[in-house]
């Protein structure tokens, strides 16, 4: 990362805070695993009330939020496969999330999102048939504060 592109707070808490919140997500994924069903079935709106149950972080941080995931196309047995996510869920979590972020000493809050064009995940944020731009624009109003 080059300076001009990242502010040094953000570099000194990029890594530790990508380490600290993407295990919870594994963890949370891998949670929902049924014994009968070979995939791991997870529910979006029981993933982001989970996030939203987590207790309020002190220290500086920076929290993550999925518009989707779907790892099937990778994983014979053992995918995990999130369902239920909607262009309003995925608002609403990441408006809470960017609400919940504690600036950094540039005043400016991150959120990472994952994210735009992990097609093989079924993570993306990029235009597709079933969605059109509905997640890019649910972006584009948090980001604005509309």
């Amino acid at each position: 990362w080059s300076s001009d592109v990242c502010s040094s707070d953000l570099r000194a808490g990029a890594v530790k805070a990508v380490k600290a919140h993407m295990p919870w997500l594994y963890r949370e994924m891998k949670r929902f695993k049924s014994q009968s069903v070979p995939d791991n079935i997870v529910d979006y709106a029981g993933l982001y009330r989970n996030w939203q149950n987590r207790s309020p972080r002190v220290e500086r941080h920076f929290e993550c939020v999925t518009p989707m995931w779907d790892n099937s196309a990778r994983r014979y047995r053992g995918a995990t496969i999130v369902t239920g996510s909607t262009p309003e869920l995925y608002e609403q979590w990441l408006r809470e999330a960017v609400d919940r972020t504690v600036p950094g000493s540039d005043q400016q809050k991150t959120v990472f999102i994952n994210a735009w064009n992990e097609w093989a995940e079924g993570c993306h944020l990029e235009p597709c048939r079933k969605w059109g731009c509905q997640y890019l624009e649910a972006t584009r109003r948090v980001y604005l504060g509309e």
